[in-house]
């Protein structure tokens, strides 16, 4: 399917964009948005579930049942100054998540790529 292999290396990785597209039409990765609700209702990339920071990390269990169907997991927030998706992967991978991947270009790099996004609250 063209998608790198991703080794379980007990921390988060760093993902360029040209991979994270190939996942994305794949569909092969679970994407978290870790932005704040209102960010991600006004545009996301697809398939992408929201998982606001904030709301997240207070909530360890969460993360511990989140299931990513085997796939690698793809973090991403508002780009190279925006940390919590850094921080959510590293939550991630403490409740015991393998193969977490944080896209640091994030939500405006794919937006400059003219990537597909999605609106709306979804799920």
């Amino acid at each position: 399917s063209g998608v790198p292999e991703i080794p379980d290396l007990g921390r988060p990785v760093q993902i360029a964009l040209s991979a994270v597209k190939k996942f994305s039409d794949a569909k092969a990765a679970y994407f978290v948005d870790a932005r704040e609700r209102e960010e991600y209702a006004a545009s996301h990339l697809p398939d992408a579930v929201n998982m606001p920071y904030d709301e997240t990390v207070t909530d360890p269990e969460k993360l511990e049942k989140m299931d990513a169907g085997g796939r690698p997991i793809i973090v991403y927030c508002g780009g190279e100054t925006c940390e919590v998706s850094k921080q959510l992967a590293e939550a991630m991978v403490a409740a015991g998540q393998k193969r977490v991947l944080v896209f640091t270009g994030g939500f405006p790099e794919w937006q400059s790529a003219g990537f597909p996004l999605v609106k709306g609250a979804g799920r």
